[in-house]
């Protein structure tokens, strides 16, 4: 179910209670007392969408309640707005903010409500009803946070060892197809002279081999190639694409001069 149906209902019956506290008390009445019992509830239900504006408007109210002489009617919900910001929000702005304004609010309305005899039995009455809803709200912010980096690292974990075992069937894959070639082709040498026919054959498979591998390292490659990115059939770059390179480069402004010394030779495709 859609969590906005569920605060609204939270929303109600904390407004039932809220009524009802206000009705047993002597502070006001009449149609202001029902403006200010919506006004502390019916935010609430948009608790989870808007935690810090929330909290800010149920503490308002309180701060009335406590003016006009309805000490504590609107505790039960600046605790839960309390809980919600610590439960949702990263901790500089519960800090900053929420605990602030949280803690104040509870203590006027703890001080109007005027049922303690010293400034001891104050202060704990707003630790246990700020202290403790926010201590809930933190933990459960810490164990979501924890579950969500576990799902992620769990992600990762399995996307690395598909990754290494695709890796090693890549490997296998191309030490197939190269000893498959290396003794077609040394089969075509030992014949090419008495038997010309053999030995076209054996080229052949050597060129359906080196094919087919081929095909199957491209697949491999484009599988542990990222999500929407193509797999490039280009050959690596080397040594003869070296001036592209500088034109690129002083295109964007960057002077370049090269220096080459020696004799040029033919090198392996991998270090070229």
């Amino acid at each position: 179910m859609n969590p906005l149906i569920w605060d609204s209902l939270l929303a109600a019956f904390l407004a039932s209670i809220v009524g009802a506290t206000v009705a047993s008390q002597d502070g006001v009445h009449g149609p202001l007392a029902w403006v200010l019992v919506l006004a502390s509830s019916a935010p609430l239900a948009f608790r989870r969408r808007a935690p810090l504006p929330v909290l800010a408007m149920v503490a308002g109210v309180v701060f009335v309640f406590a003016g006009v002489g309805n000490g504590t009617a609107a505790d039960i919900g600046l605790a839960l707005a309390a809980y919600t910001v610590a439960a949702h929000e990263p901790w500089p702005r519960v800090a900053r903010f929420g605990l602030p304004v949280a803690i104040a609010a509870d203590l006027a309305s703890q001080i109007a409500a005027q049922t303690h005899r010293n400034w001891f039995e104050v202060v704990t009455g707003v630790i246990g009803s700020i202290g403790v809803p926010i201590l809930i709200g933190r933990i459960v912010f810490n164990r979501r946070r924890r579950l969500v980096l576990d799902r992620e690292l769990a992600a990762r974990e399995a996307v690395t060892s598909e990754r290494t075992r695709i890796a090693r069937e890549l490997h296998d894959v191309v030490a197939h197809a190269m000893s498959v070639m290396i003794v077609q082709a040394g089969a075509a040498r030992t014949v090419v002279e008495r038997d010309p026919a053999a030995a076209q054959e054996a080229i052949a498979r050597v060129e359906e081999t080196g094919r087919a591998g081929l095909a199957e390292m491209r697949r491999l490659i484009g599988v542990l190639t990222d999500a929407g990115e193509a797999a490039s059939t280009a050959p690596m770059p080397g040594l003869a694409e070296l001036e592209p390179l500088l034109d690129t480069v002083r295109a964007a402004g960057l002077p370049v001069e090269v220096v080459r010394t020696g004799t040029p030779h033919d090198l392996p495709a991998g270090a070229d």
